[in-house]
């Protein structure tokens, strides 16, 4: 079945760029690949563009760019989306290469969030991805940048279009006190790129994570985020679904992110966990509610 295969890019709007520009160099340690008067291309590895802000007076996500293999898989996408009867637009020219990407299926889910399928990856090998703060580099690569956790208005509607729209594999179900539940879906080996929780929160996005390849520098963006400052919402921690050590942060457009070290890596083969929320192994005191 054809499937997306990694989280390739986020787009999220911001109303001041220079301050998220800040943010992101000057506290995560991603490096600017270009700037224009609209937009900010972030890297975190050799791909252009990883994050992707736009200046929107709209400060939350404005789509999702899932990662495929190749032209057939593309071709495949396409018939697969004509017969389960899924609007789309092919997106081509300059509208796709400000994706860095060669062309997009573009289409909505039952909450309105653009996905966006990406046919290419731009890539720079000529000048390889140095952070100046970041000694170790980020995980991603194949991998994607990272994980996003939505809230969304309706979990099983949600969970078909990441099941059978995008052919995401489910990694666990997680309930919580209440009644409350989240899911948590994989396109690779990462515990997770995408979870799913039924949220009365205002944005869409309800975090993203970036995971460092060392402890070091997780440790050193601690330091930074009490010197820049960065705002923490949620203490460090460690997760006891992906054992992801972590704390989060305060983006400039309102928007969470999870600074990470150390997540699961899965195989192919490896079952769906059914847990109950019992909060994490260690940490994450203070804030859990707000990340």
């Amino acid at each position: 079945m054809v499937k997306v295969r990694q989280l390739q890019y986020l787009v999220v709007g911001a109303s001041e760029l220079d301050a998220w520009e800040k943010f992101a160099t000057q506290g995560i340690g991603l490096v600017t690949h270009e700037r224009t008067e609209d937009a900010l291309y972030l890297r975190c590895d050799r791909a252009f563009a990883r994050l992707i802000v736009v200046k929107s007076d709209d400060e939350d996500l404005h789509a999702i760019g899932w990662g495929i293999t190749g032209v057939k898989d593309f071709e495949d996408f396409r018939e697969k989306l004509d017969a389960m009867g899924r609007a789309y637009e092919v997106i081509e020219g300059d509208a796709a290469a400000a994706r860095k990407a060669l062309r997009l299926l573009r289409l909505r889910d039952d909450d309105g969030i653009v996905h966006e399928i990406a046919l290419g990856i731009a890539v720079d090998d000529r000048t390889p991805f140095i952070s100046p703060i970041v000694e170790h580099g980020f995980r991603s690569g194949e991998l994607g940048i990272g994980h996003i956790v939505l809230s969304i208005n309706n979990m099983e509607a949600s969970r078909q279009f990441m099941i059978d729209v995008l052919g995401q594999q489910l990694t666990s179900e997680m309930h919580f006190p209440g009644g409350f539940k989240a899911l948590f879906l994989r396109c690779n080996q990462r515990h997770h790129s995408v979870a799913i929780a039924e949220s009365h929160r205002p944005k869409k996005l309800q975090h993203l994570q970036i995971e460092y390849n060392h402890m070091d520098d997780l440790g050193r963006a601690m330091d930074r985020a009490e010197d820049l400052p960065m705002e923490v919402v949620a203490t460090l921690g460690k997760h006891v679904s992906d054992w992801v050590t972590s704390f989060y942060v305060r983006a400039p457009s309102n928007i969470t992110v999870e600074l990470a070290y150390g997540a699961r890596i899965l195989k192919d083969d490896e079952p769906t966990e059914y847990e109950l929320f019992s909060g994490s192994v260690w940490g994450h005191r203070e804030g859990m509610e707000n990340a």
